[in-house]
């Protein structure tokens, strides 16, 4: 007997639960993609993002395939339908970006996204797998639905400590130039923390504050006080970031906020308990905001941001110009849309004069507005469906905010409709990155899992008072929780038949290749950023050793070609000045006419290669362009500087290498004309200038 009971006991083997690490892992994923960033690259702030998002994605694809039933979202209950009807509009949405992937502008971009936000379909269904993950993950337990929330307010508060820190001076990471912006004013610092744009940060805090303020109202001792710093810091790192977009947004949440508190009597009630410690509370944060606004040097960058905001209104940075040549662009994309990222490139047949003469050294990478990106993107139907799944979860939140009975919950609820309202207001200035792309769709899983957890509640309230009352056991309780137990010990083994050894391999299969994916990235962004040591300003071999680097990762877009063309155009032209300097100071003498033709020669080659999938064609005929110039190849420079204004006709640089080529062949009035042009799009350029004057014969000049 002793001897099976000792068979019996060694059989207990403590194992994950396959739900537990779903949920786990989503929220790891909630934690570290906002705060993800590293110097070691060049894009510091995106590609980091994205590699711990798809690694993250693939890790949870394969951890699903393990258990098809975790996906499962559709139970019983008072808002079943609303819930599944979310869940398949989110599904169809995605369904109408793999189209306008397919039949977009720029497939292959839109595919694996930009070097520069990494937002294409890969991407996005990387947020798919998250937002089925995430709801699966949290179920019906009112546990780990309290314990997302948390997450996301204690990943807010990191985030916004940083960008705090980051105002008073504090910076360990990376240059405080990346954030200080010149105005006509003066410089100005507008803090960006970990997500890489004071517009970021702003629109990624509205997600946070106000679902932390609900949290901090309903919490208990040390928590209520880590939730009240937590609020505060948020709301002062959004003014410190000067997104005026983002302060419109707070309003809007506050006032919701306000509105369904007031409907609910909340102040009154907390007030009633605990009067003393509301008010001192209160009193305390006022104190703190206040104290910290005053003594940062940051704030200064604030008061003029409001008094531009005041000023320019609606106009501010030219939005309205860049809303009304985006929306020319609906009925030609109407159908099936650019594709993610597609804009970029089709924007420029539309872009207007006004609008090339506000910025002429850029072109921009969206609308910036959500709304009107949904429909230039993803046409129509995406956009209609980007419509419903905001309006199914505002609806089941408010639904939602009804059932339960427990005061903390409708607080809790209204924290997360009024950050939700928040962010959407500000969705009207921006546009989505990889952090909050990922936020918008936790919310959406998080509304599902609320749905999921106060639906389940009421149903099983409604069958209590129909069904007799049950006799007594000891021992006996509610069931609280339809979730899977946390208890290791629970979880059953596996059973591998065929469809599951498929399912799980291929699932592997797309980790492995993320992995493999990811990493080369990584290599080729670190050795670009390399390339831009100032160390070794005449050492050709090192360029070129670095540009296999570079150009040697798994890249179908062929972005790092035109990347790596463009640093040796950079080297090129610094080349003639740096040979000096190394030969003073060094004593290092170079053949500068040798490196610079081979320099030549090996920066057209990868701008050629970039050209057939590229979704900045002006930018690659350009620089195009200029190496030709600078090779001296009358011939090609024309024809680069013709496609660029093809693509691009009101681009200044196009116009001034056509210019350039006129002169060139000798025909001076053909140079003039292009000349001018390219003076009235930006009058403040010199080279420009110079080449007008040459082209008018002027002597001086000459």
């Amino acid at each position: 007997m002793a001897r099976k009971h000792k068979t019996a006991r060694s059989k207990v083997r403590f194992r994950v639960n396959p739900g537990d690490a779903v949920f786990l892992l989503s929220l790891a994923l909630l934690i570290l993609v906002p705060l993800a960033f590293s110097g070691a690259v060049y894009t510091k702030y995106s590609l980091p993002k994205f590699v711990v998002l798809l690694v993250g994605a693939s890790a949870l694809l394969l951890l699903m395939a393990q258990r098809p039933a975790l996906l499962s979202l559709k139970q019983g209950g008072a808002n079943s339908d609303s819930r599944f009807r979310l869940v398949s509009v989110v599904g169809f949405y995605f369904l109408a970006v793999a189209v306008s992937t397919l039949f977009g502008v720029a497939p292959m971009v839109s595919l694996f996204g930009s070097h520069f936000n990494h937002m294409g379909l890969i991407t996005r269904v990387c947020f798919f797998i998250f937002f089925v993950a995430l709801s699966a993950g949290i179920g019906a337990s009112e546990r780990r639905l309290r314990a997302t929330l948390w997450v996301i307010a204690a990943t807010g508060c990191l985030v916004a400590a940083y960008a705090v820190a980051q105002s008073f001076g504090v910076e360990p990471f990376v240059r405080r130039s990346l954030y200080t912006f010149p105005t006509p004013g003066g410089a100005i610092v507008r803090v960006c923390a970990s997500l890489g744009h004071a517009d970021y940060l702003g629109n990624f805090l509205c997600y946070t504050t106000l679902l932390t303020a609900g949290l901090a109202l309903t919490a208990r001792r040390w928590l209520r006080v880590f939730a009240v710093a937590a609020t505060g810091v948020s709301i002062i790192a959004i003014a410190f970031s000067g997104t005026r977009g983002a302060w419109v947004g707070m309003i809007a949440g506050i006032t919701a906020f306000a509105f369904f508190g007031l409907k609910d009597g909340v102040a009154r009630q907390i007030l009633k308990r605990s009067p003393r410690v509301a008010v001192a509370t209160v009193i305390a944060s006022a104190v703190l905001l206040l104290s910290l606004f005053v003594t940062s040097p940051a704030s200064r960058s604030v008061t003029q941001r409001v008094r531009e905001l005041m000023s320019e209104g609606a106009s501010s940075s030219g939005r309205n110009l860049l809303w009304r040549d985006s929306l020319k662009m609906v009925p030609s994309f109407a159908l099936v849309g650019t594709g993610p990222e597609g804009i970029r490139k089709a924007l420029l047949g539309f872009k207007s004069k006004e609008l090339a003469k506000l910025n002429p050294l850029s072109n921009n990478e969206s609308s910036h507005n959500s709304y009107l990106d949904a429909l230039i993107s993803h046409g129509v139907a995406g956009a209609v469906l980007y419509i419903a799944m905001i309006v199914l979860s505002l609806m089941l939140l408010i639904r939602a905010r009804r059932q339960p009975k427990a005061e903390h919950w409708r607080v809790i609820i209204t924290g997360l409709i009024s950050s939700f309202i928040a962010v959407l207001v500000h969705n009207i200035f921006i546009y989505d990155q990889v952090a909050t792309g990922l936020y918008f769709f936790a919310f959406l899983a998080i509304t599902v899992a609320v749905s999921k957890l106060f639906s389940a509640s009421s149903a099983g309230a409604e069958a209590s008072q129909q069904q007799p009352a049950p006799a007594k056991v000891k021992a006996a309780g509610p069931k609280r929780e339809s979730a899977p137990s946390w208890n290791p010990t629970s979880w059953s083994p596996i059973s591998w038949s065929w469809s599951r050894w498929v399912r799980t391999l291929a699932a592997l299969a797309c980790l492995v290749t993320a992995i493999w994916y990811s990493a080369g990235l990584l290599e080729s962004d670190a050795a670009y950023n390399d390339l831009f040591d100032s160390s070794h300003p005449v050492d050709f071999n090192r360029l070129a050793s670095l540009g296999e680097r570079v150009t040697g990762a798994p890249d179908p877009t062929r972005q790092y070609d035109f990347l790596f063309a463009h640093a040796i155009d950079t080297f090129v032209r610094n080349l003639p000045a740096a040979s000096e300097s190394a030969a003073r100071s060094q004593g290092i003498t170079v053949d500068v006419n040798a490196i610079r033709g081979e320099a030549l020669k090996l920066a057209i080659s990868h701008v050629e290669k970039s050209l057939a999938r590229t979704l900045t064609p002006e930018l690659n005929y350009s620089l195009l362009g200029s190496l030709e110039l600078a090779a001296g190849d009358v011939n090609k420079l024309q024809d680069a500087a013709s496609e660029a204004i093809r693509w691009d006709p009101n681009n200044y640089y196009a116009r001034w290498l056509m210019a350039e080529a006129y002169l060139a062949r000798g025909e001076k009035e053909q140079a003039e004309r292009e000349a001018e042009m390219a003076f009235e799009l930006r009058p403040l350029s010199q080279e420009v200038a110079a080449t007008l004057a040459r082209a008018r014969g002027d002597k001086a000049a000459q």
